[in-house]
């Protein structure tokens, strides 16, 4: 746990110092002036400051309202150090943000007895972000695939052509169709079609070539592969390494004429050409234009890919 400690007077910093150098899981960074603590606060990883209240300039109480409007959903938790205490400014010291009060001069006992109580805020800070992070990848992964599911996709592909509209880069989109996914269910039943989308959605995982591509399961047998910074030449060249990798993994059916599993694939690229732009609205209609070439590519046989000119979607 990083302590941050801020007082004006070097000896009471010094004090503070000797009992915490006793506890080897604590790091902690010593600061004489609020404006310098602000600083390391918007720069570093602080997980408690210790704050004395009377500094002359910007007190403990002005600068704790400064570190309460700027933190986010993370509290801060903060013990206040004063040589005066009275009712007045217990009740100041609370209501500014405060979460406990040390005396001065430093008792070491009471004072790490509330760094621990502090300790366990944290801990218990840190277990609640990483359930609420949990549960949110729970609501974004497909269960069947553990790739990305419709709601993740949403969200992954607006922030990524968001990002293509302010770099004015191309953003392409590939929809993935199984072809003759009914027919191998009615023949292999539905535990062997999971199977098969979830061989799918690995080959596809494969074909990621960067961390910002996103790979979602759109519904049924139905994928998607967003490629950022991508024009339609090198998205149709990754569609090409899709058709491959579905014939690497060689999920044999006689359902198909191909004698194993194939996909169809459908291209869109679409081209930033500056001004007021719609995030949700780009997303439906790559969507819609990639769909509508996937139907073409299913209808000339499948296992084929269809790619949409860039004007379909580019206004």
């Amino acid at each position: 746990m990083h302590v941050l400690v801020v007082d004006d007077h070097h000896d009471d910093l010094m004090q503070v110092e000797r009992v915490l150098k006793n506890d080897p899981t604590l790091q902690y960074t010593l600061c004489d002036r609020p404006d310098r603590a602000l600083n390391l606060l918007n720069k570093g990883s602080v997980d408690l400051l210790l704050l004395d209240i009377h500094m002359p300039g910007m007190d403990g109480l002005k600068m704790i309202q400064q570190v309460r409007s700027m933190q986010g959903e993370t509290w801060l938790p903060t013990i206040f150090m004063t040589g005066v205490l009275d009712a007045k400014t217990r009740i100041r010291s609370l209501d500014s943000g405060g979460d406990a009060i040390l005396t001065k001069p430093i008792e070491a006992e009471v004072m790490m007895g509330q760094v621990a109580a502090m300790r366990r805020l944290v801990d218990a800070q840190r277990r609640l972000k990483e359930s609420r992070d949990e549960m949110e990848n729970i609501a974004r992964e497909d269960n069947l695939t553990g790739i990305l599911n419709r709601r993740g996709i949403d969200q992954e592909l607006q922030q990524a052509i968001a990002l293509s509209w302010r770099f004015n880069t191309p953003m392409s989109l590939l929809l993935i169709d199984v072809d003759r996914f009914k027919l191998y269910n009615e023949a292999h039943g539905h535990l062997a079609g999971d199977e098969v989308l979830r061989q799918v959605g690995k080959g596809l995982g494969g074909c990621m070539q960067r961390q910002s591509d996103v790979l979602g399961r759109f519904g049924g047998e139905e994928f998607i592969l967003g490629l950022p910074a991508t024009d339609q030449v090198g998205a149709a060249a990754v569609g090409q390494r899709v058709l491959e990798t579905l014939t690497e993994i060689g999920l044999t059916t006689d359902t198909n004429p191909a004698g194993h599993v194939t996909v169809s694939v459908g291209i869109a690229t679409l081209i930033p050409t500056g001004g007021p732009m719609d995030v949700t609205k780009r997303a439906l209609d790559l969507l819609q234009v990639a769909d509508q070439a996937m139907y073409e590519a299913k209808g000339a046989g499948g296992a084929a890919i269809r790619t949409a000119t860039c004007s379909e979607v580019s206004t």
